[in-house]
């Protein structure tokens, strides 16, 4: 298994250039592990798009609140009032456009892990975990298991739009007020409300979707191409299956399998198989939709995990306030106390 990790605010660039698969075909257009390659760049590119305009103008302020926590490090607090009035008014301007937001991805880590090997090296593998884990030899079953991973792990991170602007807010009017150890605390308290979401997809079944592209674009005559292309295709969704990925029982899996073997068969006789084609590129296509949708909720409970902490926070400011306020009705009342002597 190679892993390779990627990690940016906004743009997400994979690198691929030390993937190695030993599986591939001459006479296919593309090697195995060019084809990985074009997977995963597809898959990073479709996750890229979910950065919209407003993202990246959030991301930007975002970027700001960092740079002013590190100013506030070395000492240089007015550079850190400006860092974050700047990101103050783009966030107040974002708001004014559309005051609804909530959740806003504001930035995307992938990170690849790629199977070296094809489904027959993973039943091998588990059968060979099975036996030693049966006779307690438990730590090299681990070490056989751990490299059983063919995947992309997409971790997002959201920005709570309706909660943080006002640790920013805070932190503004503290550093105003020389308190600097209270905007930090603030910033970093306001750091502590982002979202972090994990989606993993399988490399194995983005590889299987586009081999099935690729065979429905050949030539009719190139019967052996097509094939081959298929059968790397089933052999990919049984690695899905064989890697825990997916479930070999269900409805949709076994239904794939079998249009896989239906244009198989076709090929070899009259070879009418565009609306075979058809139909299992947009069984596939659904298929990855909802196994992404599935995936790419975010949490709820995150999202009202960051607003408790916004009402905690605005509680114990309000709190702080009151002291603040009954103290200095008691300093007034000894004033006038001391003024009447």
């Amino acid at each position: 298994m190679k892993r390779l990790v990627s990690s940016s605010i906004v743009a997400v660039a994979v690198l691929m250039s030390s993937i190695n698969l030993s599986a591939k075909d001459t006479q296919l257009k593309l090697t195995h592990k060019q084809m990985v390659q074009r997977s995963i760049k597809g898959e990073a590119e479709r996750q890229n798009k979910v950065f919209d305009k407003t993202s990246k103008e959030i991301s930007s302020a975002l970027s700001n609140t960092f740079k002013s926590l590190t100013a506030l490090k070395y000492g240089k607090n007015k550079e850190a009032i400006k860092l974050l009035k700047e990101a103050d008014k783009k966030f107040d301007e974002v708001l004014k456009k559309n005051p609804n937001l909530k959740l806003i991805p504001v930035e995307n880590r992938v990170e690849v892990f790629a199977f070296d090997g094809n489904a027959k090296d993973i039943k091998l593998a588990l059968n060979s975990a099975v036996t030693l884990i049966k006779h307690h030899k438990t730590q090299l079953a681990r070490d056989i298991l751990i490299p059983l991973k063919d995947e992309m792990d997409i971790t997002t991170m959201y920005l709570p739009m309706d909660a943080y602007p006002a640790f920013i807010k805070t932190a503004i009017k503290q550093l105003e007020q020389k308190d600097t150890k209270g905007a930090i605390a603030t910033l970093i308290d306001g750091f502590n409300t982002l979202v972090g979401q994990k989606v993993v997809i399988p490399t194995s079944l983005l590889m299987a979707q586009d081999l099935i592209e690729d065979a429905s674009k050949l030539d009719k005559k190139k019967k052996d191409e097509a094939t081959k292309l298929l059968n790397f295709a089933d052999n990919e969704l049984k690695k899905a299956v064989y890697l825990g990925y997916v479930d070999e029982n269900s409805k949709v899996y076994k239904n794939l399998e079998k249009s896989i073997a239906n244009i198989k068969k076709e090929i070899k006789g009259k070879n009418k198989v565009e609306k075979l084609y058809d139909k299992l590129k947009d069984s596939f296509t659904t298929f990855m939709k909802n196994y992404r949708n599935d995936k790419e909720k975010v949490s709820s409970k995150a999202h009202q995990s960051a607003e408790q902490q916004v009402q905690e926070y605005e509680k114990e400011q309000m709190q702080k306030a009151i002291k603040k306020a009954k103290e200095f009705k008691k300093e007034v009342q000894r004033d006038l106390k001391d003024t009447t002597k």
